[in-house]
């Protein structure tokens, strides 16, 4: 079909033409359109119709999945590939329940013993019959029974940031977002920081190397534990990643003053090498103290 420019109005209201001719300028840069290797032009007596290639669009489309929880097996580094638990609720396994049949491979989520908010995902390598005892992550048997359902994520790149820039800075226990990808689990996202990455209340497990620096745990406030009135403990550990944490009280002090169990509120900073450091001060023995 032979492409026919339509020539511009010359004559009439100055309005109008100039109206008629951006609509007549539309058409002419639409009838010129010849397409590329991803969207072919055909013009017939007809009229003009457009032709998709899906094999050339398909790697410029951006990829889509379900996007799944998953928690930090081991400390990733400087690797590439991180092992990683899956805990979700999207991984099409049932919630863990007493007294039901389960057969080898069958996968099953269970909220942690510890917390309710970290849902962990678990496979079945015996065939049993649950009881409490065999109950995923708490019970005092699950370990014959069930397996945390582990997988490998590829983290070299996450949100479009290298993995030296993204990565180092998780921890054991650590949760990031994965989706599948043509058979390959790879990192699409880490949540942003809560307050508790930045400021948060820890327990010490002992003494790290240098004069007020302690080996500690992070610490969650209990809500069921909040109203007690027998001496029930209001704080429970997070997970058992340890952090040092430096007792600001103790500056220029030698050796160490707080005991195991005693508790710091501190915060994150960065010292003069971007090194990260967390700086802390104790309710039981701070500088109005000393």
């Amino acid at each position: 079909m032979i492409t026919r420019r339509i020539r511009e109005l010359i004559r009439g209201p100055a309005v109008l033409v100039k109206r008629i001719n951006e609509i007549i300028a539309a058409v002419n840069t639409l009838n010129n359109m010849t397409g590329d290797g991803y969207i072919q032009i055909n013009k017939t007596a007809r009229g003009v119709g457009l032709h998709l290639s899906v094999d050339s669009l398909l790697p410029r489309i951006p990829r889509v999945g379900v996007i799944h929880k998953a928690y930090v097996k081991t400390e990733p580094g400087a690797v590439e590939m991180v092992e990683c638990y899956l805990g979700n609720d999207e991984t099409n396994s049932d919630t863990w329940a007493n007294d039901t049949p389960y057969v080898v491979n069958e996968k099953v989520d269970k909220a942690d013993w510890l917390s309710p908010y970290y849902i962990q995902t678990y496979k079945c390598y015996v065939a049993h019959t649950s009881t409490p005892g065999t109950a995923p992550g708490g019970g005092a048997f699950w370990r014959t029974v069930w397996k945390k359902y582990s997988i490998t994520v590829d983290c070299s790149v996450v949100s479009g940031e290298a993995l030296n820039s993204a990565i180092p800075r998780l921890v054991d226990g650590e949760l990031i977002y994965v989706q599948k990808f043509s058979g390959t689990w790879e990192c699409v996202g880490i949540p942003y920081q809560t307050i508790d990455d930045v400021f948060t209340i820890f327990k010490v497990i002992s003494n790290a190397t240098g004069d007020g620096v302690y080996n500690c745990k992070k610490q969650i406030i209990d809500a069921t534990n909040w109203i007690k009135t027998d001496g029930t403990s209001k704080l429970y550990k997070k997970n058992d990643t340890l952090f040092e944490v430096y007792n600001t009280a103790e500056d220029g002090v030698a050796g160490h003053v707080l005991a195991v169990d005693d508790y710091l509120f501190a915060i994150q900073l960065v010292d003069d090498e971007d090194n990260i450091r967390w700086l802390g001060w104790s309710p039981k023995y701070s500088w109005w103290h000393i």
